[in-house]
């Protein structure tokens, strides 16, 4: 797109989770800006502090859950913002009837501009809740999604040097990615309950119902994966035994088991989960999206699956991994693993069958591309910005603001919470211009049309990048 006086459309990316959303995003920000997008890419919380600063433009929000995102998108849409979205999360679910419930909102669906999908399985879902209220679902476009953009491509390449790090440092080692937060939860039961509360997840007596079931379920599964590590610990002396928790998982109650023993770390580094599967001798989990992305990797990974509930077994992550059901038939697979061998037979074709159901770009295209060609198709004015101009702003704001409203901000917890600081801090670590910089470089080392990209730090962990 080419416009006058340097005016561009901007392009707005949160990111919740660092090591989950960062390097997908950036690489789609790298494509947006070479098709003629400004961006601004960072911490969701504090973009949306600066948003009443920054040019209108597209917001691309990460989801459309029951809770809050109506309010959100309206406040974007007041500050002359166009919105889209996709779901980080619509990819894994425990069942099709919670995930129409608990993250297609109608009210948010409604102010969209588009909505784009990982694959048919999700569109079949959203498609089915957005026609029991006879909305349009033109809007629902199945595109794939930025995250696999970096597997199954030539850009996983850029995890190369990161994985051999690991394993320099730690040897040959076996990964176990949790997913236990309901009932480890980073924040505490206590918060965890009253979010559920506050989120609608506890609305009736069945939501209760069915709520209790699957934390009964998943405590069984997490009390099975403790139980788990001494067990690998003896068998695998050899091996360095990697507990990498889920992001908003709590690491104290791993850290007192691995403590007991010489071969087994917890370990949170902020950073991409690919490396880690890569590097890795075998992977283990239950439900844990790293299940469909060691798949793409071409690598086979372990569903130890101990608790018998068919949505736990059945889920798309477990589906396109070897299930175990027991310690002895998991101790054999991994040595097996280990030793070069498949350990059990998969049926390679029904996984083929299924990952291209929910997966639009499984078969190596890029869903970068599709979704910025729908994005060029919305109504949007481009937007002239100056650094300095923006940084006047910022500086007005910040010395005008009432002091009733810090006051009643840290009166409600809302801002400067220790709770609420610390879980931004630990789903998001820092974030710099060089290190974005040096992932840029090393993205245009796979396709060199994407050098050039500038960032520029707009603060509080937001940065502005431009093609120009």
């Amino acid at each position: 797109m080419t416009y006058k006086n340097g005016a561009k459309p901007f392009l707005y990316l949160p990111i919740e989770v660092k090591a989950r959303e960062y390097k997908s995003k950036l690489l789609f920000s790298c494509f947006a800006a070479r098709k003629g997008f400004n961006i601004v890419l960072g911490n969701r919380k504090r973009l949306q502090a600066l948003l009443s600063d920054l040019p209108r433009g597209i917001f691309i929000e990460k989801g459309l859950e029951s809770y809050g995102k109506t309010r959100a998108i309206s406040n974007y849409i007041k500050k002359g913002h166009k919105v889209v979205a996709w779901d980080e999360e619509g990819l894994v679910y425990i069942t099709g009837d919670i995930y129409r419930k608990k993250r297609v909102n109608i009210k948010a669906f409604e102010m969209l501009e588009a909505f784009f999908a990982w694959g048919d399985e999700q569109k079949k879902l959203i498609l089915e809740k957005l026609k029991e209220h006879n909305l349009d679902d033109s809007i629902v476009k199945v595109t794939g999604n930025p995250r696999v953009d970096l597997i199954n491509t030539d850009f996983k390449r850029v995890f190369a040097r990161d994985s051999r790090a690991l394993r320099e440092k730690y040897g040959p080692f076996i990964l176990i990615n949790t997913n236990h937060t309901i009932v480890n939860p980073f924040i505490g039961k206590e918060q965890l309950m009253n979010n559920l509360e506050e989120w609608g997840y506890l609305e009736s007596e069945e939501d209760k119902k069915r709520f209790a079931e699957i934390e009964a379920n998943i405590f069984g599964v997490y009390q099975h994966f403790i139980e788990m590590l001494p067990i690998l610990s003896t068998n695998f002396k050899d091996h360095k035994i990697i507990v990498r928790p889920h992001p908003a998982e709590s690491h104290e109650s791993w850290r007192e088991v691995a403590s007991k023993f010489n071969n087994v770390l917890v370990v949170n580094d902020g950073d991409n989960v690919l490396p880690w599967v890569m590097a890795a001798d075998a992977l283990i989990h239950n439900r844990c999206t790293t299940g469909i992305e060691s798949y793409l990797l071409g690598k086979i990974s372990i569903a130890y699956c101990p608790i018998e509930a068919k949505e736990f077994i059945d889920n798309l992550p477990n589906q396109l991994s070897t299930k175990v059901f027991t310690l002895d038939e998991l101790v054999a697979a991994l040595q097996g693993l280990i030793n070069g061998e498949t350990p059990l037979k998969s049926d390679q074709d029904m996984m083929q069958q299924v990952i291209t159901k929910h997966i639009y770009n499984a078969n190596g295209s890029l869903a970068s591309e599709p979704i910025i060609e729908e994005l060029k198709k919305i109504d949007i004015s481009p937007q002239r910005f100056s650094m300095g101009s923006y940084y006047f702003k910022r500086y007005l704001r910040i010395i005008l603001q009432p002091a009733k409203r810090l006051v009643k901000k840290l009166i409600s917890g809302q801002a400067g919470s220790p709770v609420n600081e610390s879980y931004i801090k630990h789903k998001f670590q820092d974030l710099t211009e060089g290190e974005i910089e040096a992932d840029i470089a090393e993205l245009a080392a796979v396709d060199p049309s994407l050098k050039g990209i500038r960032v520029k730090a707009l603060g509080d962990q937001c940065f502005y990048l431009s093609g120009d």
